[in-house]
């Protein structure tokens, strides 16, 4: 070698230890830490370090750098990585963190030019990796724990051959929540011949072991331009079932360790062609068992006779609507319960066309014998089914129902199911479904959740799209109940408490968790239950509809028997996606006992405290929305409505602002009280409940009382009243003498005869209220200040709905404009388009004649079918005005509605 050669190369090791990077979009976030990263260089000159910083240390031969334009290093390492790459579901990726500029510019390479500068690298590592690729877009997620992987070669040439090993101690492979490949371990050995000026990479050696599965990959991947050309092949080399089925997601399969395993299994496939943008490759799979058994250890019986022949076949193209799925076989017996299906389907996107035909007996009693469960696990009964289904998507879609076949059905009978994890058993008595082009029909459910029972029948009209087009599922159903606990279907959670040292238990609380809506949804239930229970309220005679529709439950006109009373319910219950629930109810509740509703009803007690000391009967209409927390309990803050109340005669004990009230005026009458046909108005929000004025009479005071009481429990109310005197006690001189004094003061009217006229100011909270008793003279103007400041709150409320509302209305309006002008252009499409037919028809018969009578009629001809194309394309447009001014109208009445509803809060 050359000295100058020497001087101009240097031979590095570069090891970097325990890297943890974490990048975040916006640079303020960034954080880049590299521990222990050690660069050591070796040349004619002494090693010199250019930086260290935090435990970056780079060292370099200085004589290489400044005198030549060759660095070889031999080796690169990454010891105990740690990234993490998140990609949200909008597509925007941590480690996407270059500022976006309009300037770019070109960067200019001059290699193998005086001054250019060349890197070579022979060999690059990492060992004990952790990386994670986890893309929420994709709903894709990907672990690597463990990893060791070395690659080598003279990865500075153009055509060279890279030699890799990797190892790793769990892979997870997590798709749409299903762990596919799930704490599995991987061991590649692979070679690539990499022609870098082509762009192509070539398998050439190459093993791979996924668990127990081994693979062999051929073919090549070239990225000349943007696209990508491949053609690839892969198969099995072992041909053991077992290997298939280590595989298989612990999800769909217990744990195969010690059971018995036989059968053979093929499994091949290839990816050829070109992807990009909007080209997708074709492939082709082929997987086939033959007599395969599992055998679990202690069992009776087994899973035998597995054959299975599948392939799935798709074309390159620009979807893969070209794709087969042809699965001619696929039988088992699952403890000699005989299960066959055969399977075709084609078209999967444009017109999915399905060949169908299931058979299946299984008798779920010996299911155990063939099939582990959990050893406090019970399973009784059995299921029949006998499908086919035939056609194609199209056929349902434009009622050909002639062209499609479907017929069979699917019975359960006696199905019990039990278990520790359930705090009760589930119950199918009987159950029917019956298989027809038009429609699943359930002729019969019966079902029992513990205490609950449930009997429905009904039908789905468009299962099928559902089924082979991800479409939402419509039906109409029936339900009868005897009696139903929400509380055993939502799952019943159980905190129990420790006792404090004095002895004293602590009760055990109830969490109910959130109840999604399911979405693609379109379901109307005749709901009638006899007893229906929820948070510990018994529900009876329940009668109504509930309409589910995009993740939103509706009641409709829904009646009830409910503490006493009565009660209509119109409103729903929604689950939006990322969001908390939300409800919005009207209620009209009749003559329902007011102590007990305060002890069961968690928003009267929040809007209402007075209602734990009453006795007796209430009325109101009430409408509300808020949302809920993951309790099913409102979120105060987002808790608004209105609504009216009435009552007959009711007692009241214990009031503290009343007890405080009668201790202030002197009449210890009113601690315990009566109050007679109250009817009062009220407005909740803003965390308050704000009371109009309304009359009242307390035993013997005539007040007129308005104010607030907010969710926390302050209160803020003033009472007009007029005190009767004879009423007062003993101790009142001092009192009344006190208010003439304040009322003289301040130069006000005030004497003391039969009755006194005083403002009684209720502020403090519910346990600790203030009373303060003014002359009428002096505080005559408080009652008209509640007024108005009610009303302000009042009118603002109304003028944002209203600004929503018409929000909505013009949104209507304009989607309705939108919809009406597109029904006009497709008809001038389709009346020009008859208009040019006609008149070229109408031309065609001019041209043709040959002799003049000929003409002469052909004339009268091709006028009169140019008037009659005319009208025909008159028509269309007149029929298209028709529809879309149709379409306005329901669309401006419905907005109108909107307008009208808002109006009314």
């Amino acid at each position: 070698m050359a000295q100058d050669e020497i001087n101009n190369t240097v031979n590095a090791e570069v090891l970097i230890g325990d890297v943890d990077i974490t990048i975040f979009k916006s640079f303020p976030d960034l954080t880049l830490e590299l521990q222990d990263l050690e660069v050591k260089g070796t040349g004619l000159f002494s090693d010199v370090t250019l930086a260290s910083i935090d435990g970056l240390l780079v060292t370099v031969d200085i004589k290489s750098v400044i005198g030549g334009n060759d660095i070889k290093v031999k080796k690169v390492g990454l010891d105990g990585p740690n990234v993490h790459v998140k990609v949200l579901e909008d597509g925007t990726a941590n480690y996407d963190i270059m500022k976006e500029s309009d300037d770019v510019e070109e960067a200019s390479t001059d290699e193998g030019t005086e001054g250019g500068f060349k890197l070579a690298l022979e060999e690059y590592s990492i060992s004990d990796g952790r990386i994670i690729y986890d893309d929420i877009s994709l709903g894709f997620r990907l672990d690597l724990f463990g990893l060791d992987h070395t690659g080598s070669g003279d990865l500075n040439d153009d055509l060279f051959t890279l030699k890799t090993l990797t190892t790793a101690d769990t892979v997870n492979v997590i798709y749409e929540g299903i762990p596919y490949i799930d704490h599995s371990k991987v061991d590649l050995k692979m070679d690539m011949e990499m022609d870098m000026a082509a762009s192509k990479y070539t398998f050439q050696e190459n093993e791979l072991l996924l668990d127990e599965l081994p693979l062999k990959f051929n073919g090549y991947v070239a990225m000349p331009t943007d696209d990508i050309d491949m053609d690839l092949s892969f198969k099995a080399e072992k041909t053991d079932l077992r290997y298939l089925l280590s595989m298989v997601p612990a999800e769909f399969l217990e744990d195969l360790e010690g059971v018995d395993i036989a059968g053979k299994f093929g499994l091949a496939g290839e990816v050829t062609g070109i992807y990009n943008d909007s080209i997708m490759p074709g492939f082709n799979i082929d997987l086939t068992v033959d007599n395969g058994r599992i055998a679990y250890p202690d069992l009776p019986k087994s899973i035998d006779d597995i054959f299975i022949q599948a392939n799935v076949n798709s074309p390159q193209g620009m979807s893969m609507d070209g794709m087969v799925v042809d699965v001619p076989k696929f039988d088992m017996r699952i403890a000699d319960g005989p299960i066959k299906v055969r399977l075709n389907l084609k078209r999967p996107i444009s017109d999915p066309y399905i060949d169908l035909d299931l058979a299946a007996q299984i008798n779920l009693d010996n299911l155990k014998d063939a099939m582990p469960l959990e050893e406090s696990e019970a399973l009784n009964g059995s299921i029949t089914a006998d499908i086919k289904l035939k056609g194609a998507m199209s056929a349902v879609e434009e009622e050909r129902y002639e062209d499609f076949y479907a017929a069979g059905e699917l019975i359960v009978i006696g199905m019990n199911y039990s278990s520790d994890s359930l705090p009760y058993d589930v119950v199918i008595d009987k159950a029917y479904m019956s298989f027809s082009p038009e429609y699943l029909e359930l002729g019969q459910f019966d079902l029992k959740i513990g205490g609950s029972d449930l009997s429905a029948n009904g039908r789905i009209d468009n299962y099928l799209s559902w089924l082979l087009k991800d479409e939402t599922v419509k039906g109409n159903f029936t339900m009868r109940s005897k009696k139903f606990d929400l509380l055993e279907l939502m799952g019943e959670e159980e905190e129990e408490g420790t006792a404090e040292t004095t002895g004293e238990a602590v009760e055990d609380t109830i969490a109910l968790a959130v109840l999604e809506v399911p979405a693609k949804v379109d379901f109307t239930l005749d709901a009638g239950f006899d007893l229906l229970v929820y948070d510990n309220l018994d529900m009876k005679n329940v009668r109504g509809a509930i309409v589910i529709k995009d993740q939103k439950a509706s009641l409709r006109d829904l009646k009830m028997e409910l503490l006493g009373g009565t009660v209509n319910v119109n409103g729903s219950y929604s689950t939006p996606k990322d969001s908390r629930p939300l409800v919005d109810f009207n209620y009209d509740v009749r003559n329902m006992d007011i102590k007990t509703s305060a002890e069961y009803i968690h928003t009267i007690q929040t809007l209402a405290p007075i209602a734990r000391s009453c006795t007796g009967k209430f009325s109101t209409n009430m409408n509300f929305n808020c949302e809920l927390d993951n309790e099913m309990a409102p979120v105060e803050s987002t808790l608004t409505g209105s609504g009216s109340l009435s009552t007959g005669n009711v007692s009241i004990d214990g009031f503290q602002p009343l007890v405080d009230l009668a201790q202030a005026l002197k009449i210890k009458e009113l601690e315990s009280t009566s109050v007679n046909d109250v009817r009062l108005d009220y407005n909740f929000y803003d965390g308050k409940v704000f009371v109009k004025p309304f009359d009242v009479k307390i035993d013997r005071l005539d007040a007129t009382i308005a104010g607030s009481t907010s969710f926390e429990q302050d209160i803020d109310y003033v009472m007009n009243t007029e005190v009767p005197t004879d009423i007062m006690g003993s101790d009142a001189t001092a009192f009344l003498e006190g208010l003439s004094d304040e009322a003289n003061k301040l130069g006000a009217d005030f004497s003391v005869g039969d009755k006194i006229k005083v403002d009684v100011l209720i502020t403090g909270t519910i346990d600790e209220p203030k009373i303060t008793v003014r002359p009428k003279g002096v505080g005559q103007n408080i009652m008209e200040t509640v007024k108005e400041e009610i009303n302000k709150e009042i009118d603002k409320q109304k003028a944002a709905g209203l600004e929503e509302a018409r929000k909505q209305a013009d949104l209507l309006m304009v989607e309705a404009e939108k919809q009406a002008q597109v029904l006009r252009d497709e008809a001038k499409k389709l009346s020009d388009q008859a208009r040019a037919e006609g008149y070229a028809q109408a031309q065609k018969l001019e041209d043709d004649a040959s002799d003049p009578f000929a003409k002469i009629a052909a004339n009268i001809m091709a006028e009169a079918l140019r008037k009659e194309t005319d009208k025909q394309a008159d028509n269309i447009n007149k029929e298209a005005d028709k529809q879309a001014n149709q379409l306005l109208n329901v669309a401006r009445q419905q907005a109108d509605k909107i307008l009208e509803e808002a109006a009314k809060i």
